[in-house]
């Protein structure tokens, strides 16, 4: 192919040696395939996303590992020629292909997975991004498996980040679209329960159930009913945010990263903000970062306390401030006749006609 490197046949070097810098070719029209997405994606901020801008951020991470080696075998080259295949060479302390072979084989495998990755995650954002993640993560091969687990729980941070402002706060911060729960424009306050807010399917990961997202979508729904439809009185209040928030980090596994369904390492740390930062990641064990393989027991513990406080809030309000109850009684009342003013109205009504013999009463008049 075009993008492809090859050895100029006019270049007078064994057989082997021609099939050893053919592989480590490759390493570089890798690199240069995952160099040039990374550097697509950071022009195009605007564009991309939190999730993929998340990614990059991961990818140029492990770039910069490439880079510290890469560094440290020219250091090595420049101590003495390399020598490709002249066994006497291969004892001494100096690079060799052989040797820069086995240096590089690592690196290779990484940026040939990162390479794959690229290529499927192009033109993605959002949950259908981390949908792609996800899908390579499957994989049989223990090291790909690893690999790309800790690439996706990197780049999940934003959703997650979206997830707990919407659990918490009732917050729908989402300017590029990846969310899963999506905001209806121009909806009037007395339909905001039933139209405001929806799950795109499409932007669901598959590492979160169905049914933890629509739970998660009646929470934060919630939280904006009380704080949009009524009042002042019932409003949702960043104290109570601030409690739940505090109440849940303390019920959680590893301190309230239970939002994150890590239950064997700390994932991220919380920045001075509150927010999260990939700073301080531990790879040691990415399979359990999202729950895979595992479900998402976590995830789940912590939306479910989510809710169970809002609805109570509701409850709580629609009962005393609304009177809700007493509206129930009232319709209970007139409709199915519990107080018995409608059948007593209508029996005086129709005393007259009920105090005539049976032989003088019209039919159409008792209809």
């Amino acid at each position: 192919t075009a993008d492809a490197y090859s050895i100029n046949p006019r270049v007078g070097v064994s057989r082997a040696a021609r099939d050893l810098l053919r592989r480590l070719c490759e390493l570089g029209w890798l690199y240069g395939k995952v160099k040039h997405f990374v550097d697509a994606q950071s022009s195009e901020q605007e564009n991309g996303g939190a999730v993929m801008q998340a990614l990059c951020s991961a990818l140029a991470s492990e770039l910069r590992e490439y880079y510290r080696l890469i560094a440290v075998l020219e250091a090595q080259s420049n101590e003495m020629p390399v020598t490709s295949f002249d066994e006497a060479a291969t004892q001494r302390p100096y690079l060799t292909l052989r040797r820069l072979s086995v240096w590089l084989s690592e690196p290779t495998r990484r940026m040939r997975v990162m390479a794959n990755l690229v290529a499927a995650c192009s033109g993605k954002k959002g949950g259908k991004l981390l949908a792609a993640l996800h899908k390579h993560a499957q994989h049989g091969d223990p090291f790909v498996h690893s690999f790309t687990s800790s690439l996706l729980a990197k780049a999940s941070l934003p959703l997650y980040e979206m997830l707990a402002k919407w659990l918490y706060r009732g917050e729908l911060f989402d300017p590029h679209g990846e969310f899963f729960v999506t905001a209806k424009e121009g909806v009037k306050e007395h339909e905001l329960w039933a139209s405001g807010y929806s799950v795109n399917a499409s932007m669901l990961p598959p590492f979160i159930p169905s049914s933890v997202a629509h739970l998660a979508l009646r929470t934060g729904k919630g939280i904006n009913f009380l704080q949009k439809c009524c009042g002042s009185s019932g409003g949702w209040s960043a104290d109570e945010a601030s409690q739940l928030q505090r109440e849940l980090e303390a019920a959680g596994p590893k301190g309230g990263l239970a939002l994150l369904g890590s239950q064997d390492f700390d994932l991220a740390t919380r920045s001075d903000d509150g927010g999260l930062s990939v700073e301080g990641v531990v790879e040691d064990d990415p399979v359990s970062v999202l729950g895979l393989g595992r479900g998402t027991g976590a995830l789940e513990r912590v939306v479910s306390g989510a809710a169970r406080k809002v609805d109570a809030k509701l409850i709580e309000v629609l009962g005393r401030t609304f009177q809700f109850n007493e509206h129930v009684l009232a319709i209970k009342r007139y409709l199915l006749l519990g107080q018995g003013d409608f059948i007593s109205a209508l029996m005086d009504a129709a005393r007259a006609d009920l105090d005539e013999p049976a032989s003088a009463v019209s039919s159409y008049a008792l209809a």
